[in-house]
């Protein structure tokens, strides 16, 4: 990754930390694992690949954290 210089950190908004991306990702999770467990007219391909791509990014977000 590059480092960014003050006057683009300046610049940089409407962002959100990694905690609330985190919390987001598993809220998504929580709805698809909702949807698949209540069986609800969606097909099964769609909570299924709601949940992986949600765990993908979250796991992406908690490998960050460590890094400066």
């Amino acid at each position: 990754m590059q480092e960014l210089t003050m006057n683009e950190i300046e610049q940089v908004n409407g962002g959100v930390d990694q905690g609330t991306a985190i919390s987001s990702q598993l809220g998504i999770i929580g709805i698809g694992v909702g949807i698949m467990v209540a069986g609800a007219t969606a097909p099964v391909w769609f909570s299924a690949g709601m949940i992986g791509a949600s765990i993908g990014i979250t796991w992406s977000y908690w490998n960050d954290l460590d890094k400066p």
